[in-house]
């Protein structure tokens, strides 16, 4: 009996443990991106993650717009860009959308958020960008308190 016991209880902090020991279950990232981040690693093709010393940071807005505080001119520039989250390839696309011809100014990145507080981005497309600039291919953001 005790030992029937002594397993039901394991079972229960081992099940506990799961739920609230899990920081990186995201289950609707539409609310787990809003807010403030800041870029602190990046990597450029073929190349390993480096530090990366912020002079801005980035706000995901729940209007679907993004905006940006200069931390030199203490300025924040809004409504620049937007962003979704294409669903069925789990894409998040920030950019500018040409209502007049549906053409969209862009990047196309897969995302993952490593926990709640860590955003890890993938650039996997430019559109309607010139590609013939190297851009850095992995972004780590975290989140600004």
């Amino acid at each position: 009996m005790k030992s029937k016991r002594f397993i039901s209880c394991m079972l229960l902090v081992v099940c506990m443990l799961c739920l609230f020991g899990c920081d990186n279950d995201v289950s609707d990232p539409s609310a787990a991106i809003l807010g403030k981040w800041e870029l602190k690693e990046r990597a450029y093709p073929g190349g390993a993650l480096q530090p990366f010393e912020p002079s801005e940071h980035i706000e995901f807005l729940s209007d679907g717009k993004v905006s940006t505080y200069s931390y030199e001119s203490k300025e924040y520039q809004s409504g620049v860009a937007s962003y979704w989250f294409e669903g069925i390839s789990n894409f998040l696309i920030i950019g500018i959308l040409n209502y007049s011809d549906g053409t969209v100014q862009g990047s196309v990145y897969s995302y993952e958020f490593v926990s709640k507080n860590v955003l890890k981005l993938e650039l996997k497309q430019l559109l309607g960008i010139h590609t013939d600039i190297m851009r850095p291919e992995i972004y780590i953001y975290k989140r600004k308190k």
